[in-house]
């Protein structure tokens, strides 16, 4: 059985970078992720798998990612009121949610080639 590669030893990459900023306009904006966006994390995904990262290391690495990335979004500190900032929180969880969905569609589709 081949050795998992945990995520200290991820390679950023400009995918991983412009999605995570894609975060903070989408907070702003409300709009759903760009196809692109989603297209470059699967071969993000696809990419990890070919290196033997586990599937759970690379979505703990997301997730974790995009945890500390609520602190700095736009409208977090000037949401007055807990209707604005529910509706950011949503923006956002809907965002995490396609994004780790075309993660495991990337990692899947290379496991199975």
């Amino acid at each position: 059985m081949p050795m998992e590669r945990r995520p200290q030893d991820p390679q950023p990459t400009a995918d991983m970078g412009r999605h995570l900023e894609q975060l903070a306009e989408i907070s702003v904006s409300g709009r759903r992720l760009p196809v692109e966006d989603l297209e470059g994390l699967r071969q993000l995904a696809a990419a990890a798998a070919g290196r033997g990262t586990a599937l759970r290391f690379l979505l703990a690495e997301y997730l974790a990612s995009a945890g500390r990335v609520w602190a700095d979004l736009p409208d977090v500190p000037q949401a007055q009121e807990a209707q604005e900032l529910k509706a950011v929180a949503s923006t956002l969880i809907r965002a995490i949610g396609d994004a780790t969905v075309a993660l495991t569609e990337g990692y899947e589709t290379a496991h199975r080639a």
